[in-house]
């Protein structure tokens, strides 16, 4: 079954009750409650880059989904920058831009700042801030490098800041924000927040850092997102599809682990796979 809409649970579930009890400081449109037997999530994040292609890529997607076992909720860039619009103009409501900054770590929020309302981005100073993951076998992020020089990142704060947001795509173990702050701000200094497409449930992160501000992520007093997933069952698999385009170590260990797990016909998931790869090079 194929599912492109933006859904979740109409009966709040024990975990998404758990959430609201233990992480009060944080706030989101929808809780997905996930089979990890028979369900996952992708992110399309092709179709927008290539308008005039979006009916191939969606026959593409077709493909992709039909080869794999179960359910796959697809959700489009347009749809998760969508959610998370709706709500982002009142996190920052009050916010003094001259005192503020926002911080893009990494590929995936390059997206996000993308499609960030330009009311906001231009009226707030932002930085892209490189990061360097490493992926454990399973593809579970162990730790974070920040790639961009510290002195370069200091001469891009504003000389006043007293507030720091962190925008990404997906929030999952949270060690990208805790990099990114441990290295921006060493001496705790700043107030920092959260904001995100989607995000893996907090009682599924594993040794996860005491959080005295209840927001879900150790050190920052508030978090929003679109989307929060919890996996009945382990942590869901999601993954972009740009993933799948791609032809590099990370994409191939990538498919490899999905056509173990997931993969029911394996002749049209690797049609699927060539056809975006096609699609991206035309």
């Amino acid at each position: 079954m194929y599912r492109l809409e933006w859904g979740g649970d109409k009966v709040m579930s024990e975990y998404e009750q758990k959430v609201k009890e233990k992480f009060p400081n944080l706030k989101y449109d929808e809780f997905l409650t996930i089979d990890n037997s028979q369900q996952r999530l992708a992110i399309d994040d092709l179709s927008y880059k290539y308008p005039k292609l979006r009916s191939q890529f969606q026959d593409a997607i077709e493909l992709f989904v039909l080869a794999c076992k179960g359910f796959t909720n697809v959700y489009s860039v347009e749809d998760l920058a969508f959610n998370l619009s709706k709500n982002i103009n009142c996190f920052l409501r009050g916010l003094n831009p001259d005192e503020t900054i926002l911080v893009f770590p990494g590929e995936g929020a390059k997206q996000v700042q993308s499609q960030i309302p330009t009311s906001i981005s231009e009226i707030f100073k932002n930085i892209n801030i490189e990061v360097r993951r490493q992926l454990a076998p399973n593809m579970a992020v162990m730790g974070v490098n920040i790639m961009t020089p510290s002195s370069v990142i200091k001469k891009l704060l504003p000389s006043k800041i007293t507030t720091c947001i962190l925008l990404d795509d997906v929030i999952t173990t949270g060690a990208t924000a805790f990099a990114i702050k441990d290295t921006v701000d060493e001496r705790s200094k700043f107030d920092w927040q959260a904001a995100s497409w989607m995000m893996l449930s907090p009682l599924q992160v594993k040794n996860r850092k005491d959080d005295d501000l209840r927001s879900g992520l150790s050190g920052y007093s508030r978090t929003i997102t679109g989307l929060i997933y919890q996996g009945e069952s382990g942590i869901p698999a999601n993954n972009s599809l740009s993933t799948f385009a791609g032809s590099g170590p990370k994409s191939e260990s990538v498919i490899t682990r999905y056509r173990e797990k997931y993969v029911e016909n394996q002749l049209v998931f690797t049609e699927a796979i060539m056809q975006l790869r096609r699609l991206i090079n035309e």
